[in-house]
């Protein structure tokens, strides 16, 4: 064999195993994705809107809680931990309001166990009270209200992962997270008449709403073509808001081309909010809020993109 043959058949044995190291290392990587064990929670849908409750453990006690995804805080109502024989105490009182906690020793819902003190607000509510996005942080959140179900779970090495399991070709969309950690809500783009708008998904709405004076910069107002008043909602600090419901031309989230699109339109300026998709987009919709991957995935199931309580 001549030299020249000897180094072709070398230089043939490195390559090989560079390629094989390279299909080794691109497979270990593919395999490094662990989705972790998934809690299924059931859902109760209550009320004619059909809020979704969750079953929780207060103290030993059994109890409802509403889910929040809206909300950037948990807090407890006054009334069902004293029905509950639970002691409160009056932490402090700011301009007249006095503010309020409970220590527990035991608040266990949907798979998650803690303690310790909880904020209390002086509501006569028979709910015991409303977890917010900061409960569930760094947890994956699926919502498919259709099967009256939520999924947590807490995938390790899925950054590129496509996560939708039960659809391939559900849609993605990146969302945004407060880099101070001190809002876990999901931010998304939600494109309306050729304009991008924040937005968030709201378990606590029944409806979707876009803000008031958001909807005028893009050539929505309550006297535009089809625009009709639709009643009042009782808004931040118990003021009262009149609602719109309004025809959209075009609407998308990622590449998903939201069919027959329409919005209801109040004043969200006390809330600080452009827009959220509520319980009407969810009926029809199953969504994962990837909090791991910073994503967003959607499927529509069928029916009316914005469907009425049944």
């Amino acid at each position: 064999m001549t030299n020249q043959s000897r180094l072709l058949r070398s230089s043939r044995a490195i390559l090989g195993a560079v390629l094989a190291l390279a299909f080794s290392s691109g497979c270990a990587h593919a395999q490094a994705c662990n989705l972790g064990e998934q809690t299924v929670v059931p859902l109760t849908l209550a009320g004619a809107v059909g809020y979704p409750l969750i079953p929780v453990t207060v103290d030993g006690q059994s109890a409802h809680v509403l889910l929040e995804t809206d909300s950037r805080v948990t807090l407890l109502n006054r009334a069902p931990l004293e029905k509950l024989g639970i002691a409160i105490r009056k932490v402090e009182t700011t301009y007249t309001v006095d503010m309020m906690a409970v220590q527990l020793s035991q608040f266990s819902a949907a798979g998650i166990d803690t303690k310790g003190y909880f904020s209390v607000i002086d509501s006569d509510s028979d709910i015991l009270g409303s977890l917010g996005m900061n409960y569930f942080n760094r947890r994956d959140m699926e919502l498919w209200l259709a099967n009256k179900e939520m999924r947590l779970s807490r995938p390790s090495g899925c950054r590129k992962a496509f996560l939708a399991s039960w659809d391939p070709q559900a849609h993605v969309v990146d969302v945004e997270i407060d880099q101070s950690l001190r809002d876990w809500r999901p931010w998304f783009k939600v494109r309306i008449n050729g304009t991008d708008v924040n937005a968030i998904i709201a378990t606590s709405s029944p409806y979707s709403y876009l803000d008031l004076h958001t909807a005028a910069r893009l050539g929505i107002k309550p006297d535009s073509p089809g625009v009709a008043q639709s009643g009042e909602v009782i808004s931040w600090r118990d003021k009262t808001m009149k609602v719109w419901r309004a025809p959209v031309t075009e609407m998308s989230i990622g590449k998903y081309k939201v069919p027959n699109p329409r919005l209801y339109l109040f004043d969200m300026t006390l809330s600080g909010e452009m827009m959220v998709l509520g319980l009407d987009f969810l009926r029809n919709h199953r969504v994962l809020m990837s909090m791991s991957q910073r994503r967003l995935y959607i499927t529509h199931l069928g029916g009316p993109t914005f469907s009425e309580p049944e």
